[in-house]
């Protein structure tokens, strides 16, 4: 498996990295890079990049610019647990 070294997607055939886009928590100082293709998209992957591991269900605000001479998007990102399911063959006795 390969993973692109700057945007993190998995490189199937040729790969091409999504736009990128500054990110941050509301009312953090620290702004990151994230990916997409479009400014939702963007705030919806840092969110899964950075936020994962939050207990669910979590509420943040995301903010999104292309770069500093952008205003910031605003959005509201719910992290949701997903199910999981783990199947085991029985044996007949």
């Amino acid at each position: 498996m390969s993973f692109c070294k700057n945007c993190g997607k998995y490189m199937f055939g040729s790969h091409v990295c999504p736009p990128e886009w500054e990110a941050t928590m509301a009312d953090e100082d620290c702004i990151e890079k994230a990916f997409g293709h479009d400014a939702c998209s963007a705030a919806e992957q840092f969110a899964e990049d950075n936020f994962a591991a939050y207990d669910y269900p979590e509420e943040m605000e995301i903010w999104v610019r292309k770069d500093q001479s952008d205003r910031w998007l605003k959005f509201d990102v719910e992290v949701h647990p997903v199910p999981e399911f783990t199947v085991t063959e029985k044996e007949d006795k």
